[in-house]
């Protein structure tokens, strides 16, 4: 009896001590899985912090955007770039180390300054070309305007050349040119500005000095009606400018518009009339366009 009691405990520690070795074997299995998946999640981090950090070594030593930054003129863009590099190196010796972390926040930093730079440098040649578009549309404006005013001053009886200081024209004209050269079109498009309100000025006292000449001789009827176009192509310059320079009331400037498009279909009409041998009709027909084109900008303003 004793021997059986004695079995019984015997089986108890038996069946204790294979429970626990189960328990520890399963603990310890669990254990190895939970440091494997960590051990991937660290690789896999570090792969990715490595990534970041050799774009941008790339970005900030032989990319074209690099490129860009150090042959601009944006001393902030080029300050930036040198910024980047830095962060670029902390990050490389942080990873070098194993302070993963650390150098993906420098890696990350130095992507955003170099973001910040390769801005900067759009930037300032998205304005260097608006800028060189206005200078050419300046020189253009003054350009068309200036030769408005001398085929009106053509075909007045009296003298107006002294509405318009021509001489100073061209020495502005000149100072701009110099600017540009040197690319500072900021300052050449202000004194090319002052150079177009001066003609623009002078051309609509020329317009309101003298009523054009309407006995003026003509040796055929297509001289007549290149005259009488080219007329009608001032009038519409004008109009024009008046218009980019929102010197119309919102109110009329449907009106306005409407009234230089039709002007545009009576070009095309009477263009149509000379090439069907018509002349004489196409003349009429841009006359009537100018006058519906001079009525348009007197109710805007301009005196005649």
């Amino acid at each position: 009896m004793k021997n059986k009691h004695n079995y019984r405990q015997l089986l108890r520690v038996v069946v204790t001590l294979l429970l626990i070795t189960n328990v520890t074997f399963l603990y310890c299995e669990i254990s190895e899985a939970d440091n494997s998946v960590n051990d991937n999640a660290k690789l896999a981090h570090s792969n990715s912090v490595s990534r970041k950090i050799d774009l941008l070594g790339r970005l900030v030593q032989n990319s074209s955007a690099a490129a860009r930054i150090e042959n601009s003129d944006n001393d902030d863009a080029k300050a930036l770039l040198k910024e980047a590099r830095s962060a670029w190196e902390n990050a490389v010796i942080k990873l070098e180390v194993m302070n993963i972390d650390q150098a993906e926040i420098s890696a990350r930093e130095g992507l955003i300054i170099m973001t910040r730079a390769s801005s900067a440098v759009a930037d300032t040649a998205r304005l260097k070309n608006e800028r060189l578009a206005r200078y050419k549309q300046l020189r253009e404006r003054i350009t068309s305007f200036t030769e408005a005013f001398q085929r009106i001053a053509s075909e007045k009886q009296e003298t107006i050349s002294y509405l318009l200081d021509m001489e100073n024209i061209e020495k502005t004209i000149s100072q701009a040119e110099k600017l540009a050269k040197e690319d500072n079109y900021t300052e050449a498009n202000k004194l090319l500005a002052g150079a177009a309100d001066s003609v623009e000025i002078a051309l609509a006292r020329a317009r309101h000095k003298e009523t054009l000449l309407h006995e003026l001789k003509f040796n055929s009827l297509e001289e007549e009606f290149a005259y009488e176009k080219q007329r009608n192509h001032s009038y519409m310059l004008l109009a024009d400018l008046i218009k980019k320079k929102k010197k119309v009331d919102e109110k009329r400037l449907h009106e306005f518009q409407s009234s230089l498009d039709e002007n545009e279909k009576m070009r095309k009409k009477a263009d149509e009339m000379v090439r069907n041998g018509d002349i004489e009709g196409a003349i009429k027909v841009l006359e009537n366009g100018t006058q519906n084109l001079a009525r348009t900008l007197r109710a805007s303003g301009v005196v005649f």
